[in-house]
């Protein structure tokens, strides 16, 4: 979250937080996508047809004890908003075989 100062018409400053409208915006933006998957969830399933909707995901890997607790942060904000995980080295491993997960 940023603090912006802004000059007032009194000539004073106020200052407000500039993040604090962006969270509704993230909301509503992902409310928005949801409905679009679904009316294209519907589609297909009306008229039978394939829209090409498929979902794509990431593997976001911590190698530091810094990094996994950025992660763990990042998990706690956006568990909420979107479908996310924390996952083991192990579970690593099963959905990525290539990945060197030893220490």
């Amino acid at each position: 979250m940023s603090f912006c100062a802004t000059q007032g018409a009194d000539g004073g400053f106020s200052w407000h937080a500039a993040a604090a409208s962006t969270l509704s915006i993230v909301i509503q933006c992902g409310e928005a996508a949801g409905h679009t998957v679904q009316l294209y969830k519907e589609i297909q399933a009306l008229s039978g047809q394939n829209v090409g909707l498929h979902f794509t995901g990431g593997l976001n890997v911590a190698a530091t004890g810094q990094r996994w607790e950025h992660l763990r942060s990042e998990w706690a904000r956006h568990r909420v908003l979107v479908w996310i995980r924390l996952d083991r080295p192990k579970e690593i491993r099963e959905l990525c075989p290539l990945m060197d997960v030893s220490e």
